[in-house]
């Protein structure tokens, strides 16, 4: 009997115990989850698309009238006045063929004419006497006709066995030497007006060239000087080079410099007026973290800085460095540039570097 009471007092004794420490743990509560370590994170700040505004090109340019010149008639060169870079004056005599062909072909197209017309003056002095038909005359009047004609065309060859300077100019390149046997049409010089100022002939592509208009003001600036010229687009081709696919604008310099030299490379800087590039927004475009065609995915710092969210957003284009937004971007969001890769839903961050919104290099 005691040994029962003893077992029965031990039981009781580890389920009161047993119940105490049930009480205790249950008024620690559960044990809390050790804090997410921040993950570092660089931001870039969403800015409107001012560099989408403007369209650069390298272009080259060229004086508004350059022409060459060529010998209508081929021979011998048998003289070369000018050089590359020599000034010259309208009318100049610039370079002359060996004038002996020629002047011998004259002088035979002379002799026809002068028969013809003898021959002509006969039938008709023939004719008034009654020795001959109305056709003799006919007949004689279209060989003068012809020796006329061949006579005009020697004449006028003669005239471009010499070439003159079309206006005051510089003599831009020299194809050819005093000497050389020249075939009809080749090149000899190449000769460009001074007093006609200058244009820019600049490469377009087709997404542009839909946004430019005559008028539209273009800033220019070239490699071998720090000056900057201002100018306008003069004309637009209407038809793409089919070489190149671009189109090709022609832009008027305003006030050039007598340093500027025809074939210097400049880079071109169009301000169009026409377009809707200002309801775009850029932002860096390594903050793209995913995407299909134009539909892309950033991450979007929320308000206070501590979280981020995934958005999708449409790609307007790729330009450079720049990603241009078309949608769901606002001008002043932050969005993460470097650690995207690393974070995920509702993971706390730390912003450790902003970068102000991107501006164009040059502005209006």
């Amino acid at each position: 009997m005691p040994r029962a009471v003893w077992i029965i007092g031990f039981a009781f004794a580890g389920f009161v115990l047993a119940l105490l420490m049930l009480r205790a743990f249950d008024s620690e509560g559960p044990a809390e989850a050790p804090e997410r370590e921040a993950i570092p994170v660089t931001v870039a700040e969403v800015g409107v698309a001012v560099d989408a505004q403007t369209i650069e090109a390298t272009a080259t340019l060229v004086l508004k009238r350059e022409t060459a010149l060529a010998f209508k008639v081929g021979g011998v060169i048998a003289s070369l006045n000018v050089r590359a870079g020599d000034q010259v004056k309208a009318g100049q005599v610039l370079a002359s063929l060996n004038q002996t062909e020629i002047s011998a072909r004259e002088r035979e197209a002379r002799a026809q004419l002068d028969l013809a017309r003898k021959e002509y003056e006969r039938a008709v002095e023939l004719k008034s006497r009654g020795f001959v038909a109305d056709r003799r005359v006919d007949d004689a009047k279209a060989a003068l006709e012809r020796a006329k004609a061949g006579f005009d065309v020697v004449h006028f060859d003669r005239g471009w066995a010499e070439l003159k300077a079309p206006w005051d100019g510089v003599v831009l390149t020299r194809y050819v030497e005093a000497g050389e046997l020249i075939a009809p049409g080749r090149p000899a010089l190449a000769v460009g007006d001074t007093t006609g100022g200058f244009n820019l002939m600049t490469p377009i592509a087709d997404r542009d060239v839909g946004r430019l208009v005559v008028g539209d003001r273009v800033d220019i600036s070239f490699a071998t000087t720090e000056q900057r010229v201002k100018g306008h687009v003069a004309r637009v081709t209407a038809k793409a080079d089919p070489r190149t696919g671009s189109f090709e604008a022609e832009i008027a310099v305003e006030d050039a410099p007598a340093s500027l030299r025809s074939g210097m490379i400049g880079r071109a800087v169009i301000y169009p007026a026409a377009g809707a590039a200002s309801t775009l927004v850029a932002i860096p475009a390594e903050t793209i973290v995913e995407g299909d065609g134009k539909r892309v995915s950033v991450y979007v710092l929320k308000a206070g800085g501590k979280a981020a969210e995934l958005r999708e957003v449409r790609l307007a284009r790729l330009e450079g460095s720049q990603a241009l937004i078309a949608s769901g971007l606002a001008p002043g969001e932050r969005v993460v540039v470097s650690g995207a890769a690393y974070i995920r839903a509702g993971d706390p961050l730390k912003v450790v570097d902003s970068i102000a919104a991107m501006r164009p290099s040059s502005g209006p």
